[in-house]
């Protein structure tokens, strides 16, 4: 059985983790299961060119959303630091030398295999004779999203207008561009056509937002929340996960279809939550990184859409949302997970 940590940071969460349940809770594991925890560091790049903004010396002005970004697969250099670094690091010798750990980069938006460092093994979908499991803990927050509002039953993209001098470096455009001076939001009405059932919960309204290239799902989740805040009478602001769901995709082609996700992150999980008409607050870490509130509730959409199920932690306003997200190609199964999961697992 594999667990893939998405995004590592600098291991202290795999180390804790692997310290107790390979040393403190050893007896729990099923006689003769193999456990291998898969450390990644996250490569999801943007080029600096499709993600600037207005960069132009007659100031000219820019609105991007996801569908006008370029991806990049280019490994940078710290990507590969981080990986020697757990390498060599001595509280992942023991797990290594014993083959309960290995190591692997991982772009979250591309890939559908793990090449491992220590073993030197690829790992695609036949390798996974069981469901996948993975923890991505702060991952989902620094992913592709959109913004949308829904206004006096009114469907509007919320669009990040961003501005800074042509020659600054690349750790200056996101300190001058994300500061409160250098960003600001627009709306744009969105037209939406009636008569067709739009999915997601019952609208009766179609919305073409998102290509099938993209994803043809988050336009049954936009309708979703066109239709709900119009039937609760009530305005509100979401963000759609875009990044969220070519991770998703990756990882349940990944794992043969058969994905339980954990997720810890700074994040909304109930419909309530949206109600707010409010443009999306915009988090600078480190001056040269940048990230947004993660939607839970509508990635639990996305898995409602692909036959599974979420479970979110029971606390109505928690300092850390986590979230259990599971799906599979098997419905049986899936239903037997998801009766047993409500009834005895607390995510607290």
């Amino acid at each position: 059985m594999y667990i893939v940590e998405i995004g590592a940071g600098t291991g202290k969460f795999a180390f804790l983790f692997l310290r107790k349940l390979f040393s403190d809770h050893a007896d729990l594991l099923p006689p003769g299961l193999k456990v291998k925890y898969i450390i990644t560091v996250r490569r999801s790049v943007l080029e600096r060119e499709s993600y600037i903004c207005g960069a132009t010396s007659n100031d000219e002005i820019h609105q991007l959303d996801s569908r006008d970004i370029n991806q990049s697969s280019n490994i940078q250099d710290f990507v590969e630091q981080n990986v020697e670094f757990w390498r060599k690091s001595p509280h992942f010798q023991y797990y290594s030398e014993q083959g309960f750990v290995d190591f692997a980069t991982f772009d979250a938006m591309n890939s559908r295999e793990l090449k491992l460092r220590v073993s030197g093994a690829t790992l695609t979908s036949v390798d996974f004779a069981n469901p996948l499991i993975v923890l991505a803990n702060y991952v989902i927050d620094s992913l592709l999203t959109d913004a949308f509002s829904v206004v006096n039953g009114e469907l509007h993209e919320v669009l990040l207008s961003v501005k800074c001098e042509a020659d600054v470096s690349e750790r200056g455009f996101l300190e001058e561009a994300l500061s409160s001076s250098g960003h600001w939001w627009t709306t744009r009405a969105l037209q939406v056509a009636s008569g067709a059932d739009g999915g997601g919960g019952g609208s009766s309204d179609s919305i073409d937002y998102y290509s099938d290239s993209v994803d043809s799902r988050l336009n049954a989740i936009l309708a979703y929340y066109y239709a709900e805040f119009r039937k609760q009478g009530r305005d509100g602001t979401f963000m759609m996960p875009v990044g969220a769901a070519s991770l998703i995709r990756n990882l349940m082609a990944l794992s043969n279809e058969r994905l339980l996700m954990v997720c810890a992150d700074k994040a909304t999980i109930n419909f309530s939550e949206l109600c707010v008409v409010d443009v999306p607050d915009v988090y600078l870490h480190g001056g040269a990184c940048f990230s947004f509130t993660a939607n839970f509730h509508a990635i639990a959409k996305y898995f409602e859409l692909l036959g599974g199920f979420a479970i979110h932690c029971n606390q109505e306003s928690p300092a850390l949302p986590v979230s259990l997200f599971f799906a599979t190609k098997l419905p049986e199964v899936c239903e037997r997970v998801s009766e047993s999961g409500r009834a005895g697992v607390p995510l607290d």
